[in-house]
């Protein structure tokens, strides 16, 4: 279970409890080469059921369907897949099966 953050046809699994920083230094989980990028420019934090993306650089924020996101999202299974753009660079997030089941078996929990 957990997450895959996809650009191009790199595909990054963040399991859960997983933190992964995605930007331009190389000392980042998700390396990109995008001068358009920070050099940690977004951290992906994994729980059971959702994957928290947070805006380390808010002056230099991604957008979802052309909508800036100024510092925090809550991405769900049924969010996905979802497309990110963070400068010039396009991400996908996809969420595992059993990531989809936990999230439903709370969800009936409740």
């Amino acid at each position: 279970t957990g997450w895959i953050v996809e650009i191009d046809s790199q595909r990054f699994h963040i399991a859960i409890g997983d933190r992964y920083v995605f930007g331009r230094h190389t000392e980042c989980e998700i390396h990109v080469e995008d001068e358009f990028v920070s050099r940690r420019h977004l951290e992906f934090v994994a729980g059971r059921t959702e994957l928290t993306m947070l805006v380390l650089k808010p002056d230099n924020p991604p957008s979802i369907a052309d909508m800036t996101i100024p510092g925090a999202e809550v991405i769900r299974p049924e969010d996905c897949p979802l497309r990110i753009r963070a400068g010039e660079t396009f991400l996908e997030v996809h969420c595992q099966p059993g990531t989809l089941l936990n999230a439903l078996i709370e969800q009936n929990q409740g």
